[in-house]
């Protein structure tokens, strides 16, 4: 079987048969989302995202049908009108181009692609209700460092931080006293099949929800925050949800606690340094962030010189699939998920087949 390195869908947790044919046997897919079955799987999958990531006491665990639309539900339900935006790939500009279709006087500060905002003077934003940052931005690997993080939260201190996290999440920690809301969705470091996200909202984000909900504002309906809110806070969704797949995070987040979120995260760390070293070092690679410090530890971007096909050619005769480049940088670009998924043997043979690679003249 190929090894999948794409950045979502990704491959699948080792154990995700095993817990499938667990669903199965205890009837998952065919329980009533409203009995106490489902509500303990709930209870369950919260516990594990909380433990695995350090999600303080006072924050909701909540499900959407993705991350996607945890954008959309954070846009609606906590600005009536302004937001201001962090934009630096193609997933960060949806979010802004999402907020003007949402009818939202939306600004941004943009930076190129693959560039972070080091040294970069925050724009003013004082009248904005909700400002989104991109913690790691899959098209192109960059990750905010912790400290800039620090300076954007201080710097905006009126309105509420919404951070994306989806390929972020577990392994890298996310500063959770200096964000009002979180989202991921569970294709990518978690290995499992899309189809759910998970919304995380802290006291602030969840009084404004609050608010704007009972002024009768354009905040949505039926998966509107308020609501989703009320659910979590007795284990329930609105709606009927992805029941399977909330089963998945559960029994997904608890086997990863079981080897300990620092020790992920510091094989994640590790890992990294390892790539970016091996690629540095190519003579027909670059990384393609040039500032290591926003270099995302979980999505490792590499330009390719003479374009990606050779390289990714190369790697699937071999058995891995890596992630091509994302938009206008599909031929120039290959994208290596660095997740839990790939065991130590996997992880030494794509080290190895990077360094073998030597352009378009094939193999040494």
């Amino acid at each position: 079987m190929a090894v999948f390195l794409t950045p979502g869908p990704s491959q699948a947790y080792p154990r995700l048969r095993e817990f499938m044919d667990d669903a199965w046997g205890e009837d998952v897919m065919s329980i009533s989302h409203r009995g106490k079955k489902f509500t303990d799987i709930y209870r369950r999958a919260d516990a594990g995202v909380r433990d695995l990531m350090g999600v303080p006491s006072d924050w909701r665990v909540m499900f959407t049908g993705s991350a996607t639309e945890a954008m959309e539900r954070l846009l609606q339900g906590l600005a009536r009108e302004r937001t201001h935006h962090f934009v630096n790939g193609a997933f960060s500009k949806k979010w802004y181009e999402m907020a003007g279709q949402l009818g939202k006087t939306a600004t941004q500060q943009r930076v190129e692609a693959g560039e972070g905002f080091a040294g970069v003077d925050f724009a003013p934003a004082d009248e904005a209700e909700l400002v989104c940052v991109t913690m790691n931005e899959t098209s192109t690997g960059v990750v905010w460092p912790a400290g800039e993080l620090a300076r954007l939260s201080s710097h905006y201190a009126r309105p509420l931080v919404a951070v994306d996290v989806v390929s972020a999440a577990p392994l890298v920690p996310v500063p959770w006293n200096e964000v009002d809301a979180a989202f991921f969705s569970v294709q990518k470091a978690f290995g499992l099949p899309a189809g759910l996200g998970v919304l995380l909202m802290g006291p602030r984000a969840l009084a404004r929800a609050e608010e704007l909900d009972a002024s009768k504002a354009a905040v949505g309906s039926y998966h509107r925050l308020a609501a989703l809110a009320a659910g979590a806070s007795n284990f329930q969704t609105p709606a009927t949800p992805n029941v399977l797949g909330i089963y998945l995070l559960g029994r997904v987040a608890e086997d990863m606690l079981s080897r300990g979120a620092d020790e992920l995260r510091a094989e994640n760390r590790a890992r990294a340094l390892a790539l970016y070293e091996a690629i540095s070092a190519h003579e027909y690679l670059t990384p393609f962030v040039e500032d290591s410090a926003w270099r995302s530890p979980t999505v490792i971007v590499a330009e390719v010189s003479g374009g990606s096909a050779a390289l990714h050619e190369h790697m699937m005769e071999r058995g891995y699939i890596p992630g091509r480049g994302y938009g206008k940088f599909k031929d120039n670009h290959v994208r290596l998920a660095n997740f839990p998924a790939t065991s130590d043997r996997e992880f030494e043979e794509v080290l190895s087949h990077l360094v073998q690679f030597v352009g378009h003249a094939g193999v040494a």
